[in-house]
């Protein structure tokens, strides 16, 4: 027998340990773990944002925001100016006054007039990197010049179709501002490019002539942008999709971030980009400017502390597990020795036991394999029990009741099943091939009796009887042994036992009955008994002169609503004053 070391000879610091709870020993080790364990991610973020956070975020957050408002603002203030003043001391062909002037030229809304007057100014502007396309419109907002530079070896050129070649939030420009007649600051979509544009009033005796608006392409100020802020820069309308990057290789990368407003880290494989973007409106659509910051440097600089941190993490784990197991392993002797207990019982071998006086959690177990052990031998014993049961319900129920089973009067379903022919079959077959065909048929029809939560009490040769809501009980009991006997036909009917075709006869009856053990004092049957089992047995064999497989009582039919019976007529039963209505299946 296996037996604890006494306690004799220990330190105090032995004795404490000894008294103290297994679970209470591997809090403390885990405490002192969690605490390093945080001590550790807490420097790891302190660090990280230091490293990257304070420097990157707050740079993006403040720098994108006012460089691309003084790129804008500055692009607005220079056309502006070339709105109001041709040169520093020279005052805007928009004031002068004459025949030839442009003014007069709008007023005459003579397209050719206003071309001659006004496209060698828009030249001069486009070539100083002014502007790239001018809109002049009369006091009907009806475009009278649409010049442009259309990025071609054709240099500038000028377009008047018609005012379908002009855009709806042009025209809506053009429309805002001749009725507030005020200069007015704004992107603006034309022909799928994006244009800051400058729109402004010209007047002719103390009325608005006509509008005109300076357009600069977007393209340039997100040069500017990205210069400002060492970022690639990418434009996207939230209709139209990209617009524009500085560096167009990377724009698929960059749509990731499309219709997002949130930091990112985007790998190229090569770099790897903080990304981030700003918003603004134009008419009801939105145009997203997508930065990509590359720190790649900040960032490789950060995966070298993860893996330091992560090496940290993985040195303490080992330190603090090694402890662990050196604290720990004293107090799981007796679970080892538990453990020798275990091997044996699973061996058979019960004459080994543990003896354990510890108080702890280690201990406890040692207790309960030990109770484990009396409770196998105690098991034997009350296997002996179960030996006169066949059916594992039966078994599980004479569990619950500790060893008897009280007799009782309920409702149940009798299912009697019984071999048609083999009487004649058996004298052609010698007794071995006799119970192997015997085994394989009741193999089958078992199994589908407990399948419907039936329970087998008795095999009489060649027939079985069943029964339904006993012990167990089983609200359904007369539509499962109905689906019992469908399923038995069915197996039956398709399936050869040892190489031989079988039929059978079956007989379902529902009604009271006395269900408890019956036997010797030393050996006991759990069984049933009642008219309708024997009214079960009349009913199997009443299958032979009404030529059917299966007979089934109206007291079952009656409990049963989702299937269809044939009525097959009446019988008289001994013992009983009415007749007996019996019915079959269809099909």
């Amino acid at each position: 027998m296996l037996k604890r070391n006494s306690n004799d000879g220990k330190t105090p610091v032995n004795k404490v340990l000894h008294h103290m709870t297994l679970r209470r020993k591997v809090l403390l080790i885990f405490l002192f773990a969690f605490v390093v364990f945080c001590g550790v991610i807490g420097v790891e973020i302190i660090l990280s944002n230091k490293l990257s956070q304070s420097r990157l975020f707050d740079a993006v957050l403040t720098g994108q925001n006012s460089t691309w408002r003084k790129v804008r603002e500055a692009t607005y203030e220079r056309m502006l100016f070339y709105a109001y003043d041709a040169k520093p001391g020279k005052p805007s062909v928009w004031r002068l006054r004459g025949r030839r002037s442009p003014v007069e030229a709008v007023l005459s809304g003579n397209p050719k007039k206003v071309r001659r007057a006004i496209f060698p100014l828009f030249e001069h502007l486009e070539k100083d990197n002014i502007l790239d396309l001018m809109w002049v419109f009369d006091s009907f907002d009806k475009p009278l010049l649409i010049a442009h530079n259309d990025n071609s070896n054709e240099g500038s050129k000028t377009n008047l179709d018609n005012a379908s070649s002009v855009s709806e939030s042009i025209l809506e420009v053009a429309t805002n501002t001749r009725t507030s007649k005020t200069a007015q600051k704004q992107f603006v979509e034309d022909d799928g490019n994006i244009y800051a544009t400058i729109s402004f009033p010209i007047f002719a005796n103390a009325r608005v002539a006509g509008t005109v608006v300076y357009g600069r392409i977007i393209n340039p100020l997100v040069q500017d942008l990205a210069i400002n802020t060492k970022s690639e820069v990418f434009v996207f309308h939230s209709k139209y999709g990209f617009i524009y990057g500085t560096k167009p290789i990377l724009s698929r990368l960059a749509e990731n971030r499309f219709r997002t407003d949130d930091y990112a880290l985007l790998d190229s494989g090569e770099n790897v980009f903080l990304a981030n973007s700003i918003r603004f409106p134009i008419r009801t659509e939105k145009i997203q400017l997508i930065f990509m910051l590359d720190v790649t440097s900040e960032h490789q600089k950060q995966q070298q502390y993860y893996l330091i941190t992560i090496g940290l993490i993985i040195l303490v784990a080992i330190i603090l597990t090694t402890l662990t197991n050196v604290l720990l392993k004293r107090g799981f002797k007796p679970l080892d020795r538990a453990i020798d207990v275990l091997n044996a019982l699973s061996k058979g071998d019960t004459s080994v036991d543990i003896e354990n006086k510890g108080d702890d959690e280690v201990g406890k177990i040692a207790s309960t394999v030990s109770s484990f052990r009396k409770s196998l031998i105690e098991r034997e014993k009350v296997r002996s029990l179960f030996g006169k049961y066949i059916p594992e319900k039966i078994a599980e129920k004479v569990l619950q009741d500790e060893g008897g089973l009280q007799p009782q009067t309920t409702e149940a379903t009798i299912f009697f099943v019984d071999l048609a022919g083999f009487t004649a079959m058996s004298e052609k077959l010698n007794p071995q091939e006799i119970v192997e065909v015997l085994n394989e048929y009741f193999s089958e029809i078992v199994t589908i009796i407990e399948r419907n939560n039936g329970v087998v009490t008795q095999f009489q040769g060649d027939a079985v009887l069943a029964i339904f809501n006993v012990p167990i009980e089983d609200k359904l009991h007369s539509l499962n042994a109905v689906n019992t006997a469908r399923g038995i036909i069915k197996v039956v009917e398709e399936n050869t036992f040892c190489g031989r075709d079988l039929s059978c006869r079956i007989g379902i009856t529902t009604g009271n009955v006395v269900a408890g053990n019956v036997g010797a004092k030393d050996r006991l049957n759990y069984t049933v008994h009642g008219d309708i089992v024997n009214l079960a047995a009349r009913l199997e064999q009443l299958n032979k002169e009404f030529n059917t497989n299966v007979l089934i009582a109206a007291s079952t039919v009656a409990q049963i609503t989702d299937i269809k019976f044939k009525e097959i007529g009446t019988i008289s039963v001994r013992g009983k004053e009415e007749n007996v209505s019996v019915f079959t299946l269809y099909n």
